[in-house]
């Protein structure tokens, strides 16, 4: 029997979601939400601790989501037919999405709205503050594979690591190259950067394993969600 690589639970893992995003309509709703949720996350300057509990709470919503979707799956390739248990059990799923959701909606009131928050976000100088860098660096890897897989979804059922819509390798490097820049704040070591991130969209290209395309779409969108962060948040 051949042995299982490490990376083969990993690339079926990422199989799933793919297919929870292109079969589930709601789950393109959630992604698109976290997106939202989290980037207004940024530009509140949420503590380490406030971001840390609202990225719990949008996972926590994504994973009911998908438990619901292996359940509705399961359900319907042991009994087809309807069945009054088959449809309690869909229901129980479907409630455990609904209180998640209820979940983040509470969150969300708490931490973006509650104590006068919105009001003095509202009023705020934005060029007075400066980010967390280590905060703006997870936040923006979380909404830049985000993006990602939701053009993989669009585009088919193939491995993130192996093709698609947006070349992960290319936006990943992208990503890292203007964090250097930004954080460095030195022309040179960003252009150094640029030119590994240049090395690994040639190599993808230059292998086969993606078009000109796909890794110009990781590189553009990694740059432009790089930026809008770290100009949002001087």
């Amino acid at each position: 029997m051949r042995r299982r690589h490490i990376l083969d639970s990993f690339r079926h893992a990422l199989d799933g979601i793919v297919h929870v995003f292109q079969t589930q309509r709601h789950m393109r709703y959630h992604v698109l939400t976290v997106l939202m949720v989290l980037t207004i996350g940024l530009l509140y300057r949420l503590d380490s601790r406030d971001m840390l509990l609202l990225l719990f709470t949008v996972s926590l919503v994504l994973i009911t989501e998908m438990f619901n979707t292996a359940v509705e799956v399961m359900i319907d390739l042991f009994n087809p037919a309807f069945h009054p248990l088959a449809k309690i059990a869909k229901d129980i799923a479907a409630g455990a999405v609904l209180i998640s959701s209820i979940n983040a909606v509470v969150v969300g009131f708490f931490l973006f709205v509650y104590n006068g928050r919105l009001q003095r976000f509202l009023q705020q100088d934005l060029k007075r503050s400066y980010p967390d860098y280590m905060l703006v660096i997870a936040t923006g890897a979380i909404l830049l594979m985000m993006l990602v897989l939701a053009g993989q979804g669009w585009k088919g059922p193939r491995f993130w690591l192996r093709g698609g819509l947006i070349s992960v390798r290319s936006a990943l490097g992208f990503f890292l190259a203007m964090t250097i820049l930004f954080v460095s704040s030195k022309i040179l070591v960003g252009t150094l950067a640029f030119a590994l991130a240049l090395l690994i969209a040639y190599e993808r290209v230059e292998s086969k394993r993606q078009t000109v395309q796909e890794v110009v779409l990781g590189g553009l969108l990694a740059i432009f969600l790089s930026a809008l962060l770290y100009w949002t948040l001087p």
